[in-house]
């Protein structure tokens, strides 16, 4: 995989996966989705 920032460009050379949300199926932690209406 490949992480990038917003930007498209690698700044840090270190990003860490948080989550995705695929279809229906989350990965990683459920805890940072924000319900926000």
């Amino acid at each position: 995989y490949i992480f990038t920032d917003k930007t498209g460009t690698l700044t840090m050379n270190l990003m860490e996966f948080k989550i995705a949300v695929i279809g229906q199926k989350i990965y990683g932690d459920i805890g940072l989705i924000v319900n926000d209406p």
